[in-house]
């Protein structure tokens, strides 16, 4: 084939492929889960949040963090060692979505505190 007809063939399909990726790529838009219960058990999360409610039990500790997106989840803690939590934390969660009662839960591998919130009432 001549350089010219290779040229024009190499930009017809180029532009028609830019066009069929366009076309496809709108109709194939990836879902985003609103809230935890849209993750499929084992997945990896991370979460911040400010710890609203905090639960210690013998050997976990059950934490409701209201998230930044305004999602209320709980996670389940199992420390090896002393863990100094306490309400009004704003903290950092990594660790794993598992079923509980119906309801997905977060079962926290890591915590870290980045924060705090303090009330008008507190000195």
């Amino acid at each position: 084939m001549q350089e010219k007809t290779l040229f024009r063939l190499a930009l017809t399909v180029t532009v028609v492929g830019l066009f069929l990726l366009f076309v496809f790529s709108e109709e194939t838009a990836l879902p985003t889960p609103e809230t935890i219960e849209g993750l499929p058990q084992n997945k990896q999360v991370m979460m911040e949040g400010l710890i609203s409610k905090l639960v210690k039990k013998e050997t976990a500790y059950f934490i409701t963090l209201d998230g930044i997106r305004r999602e209320t989840t709980e996670v389940i803690l199992f420390p090896e060692e002393d863990v100094y939590l306490k309400e009004g934390q704003v903290v950092s969660i990594q660790g794993t979505v598992q079923a509980y009662n119906g309801k997905n839960e977060i079962i926290a591998s890591r915590i870290e505190v980045s924060g705090e919130i303090r009330t008008d009432n507190e000195n």
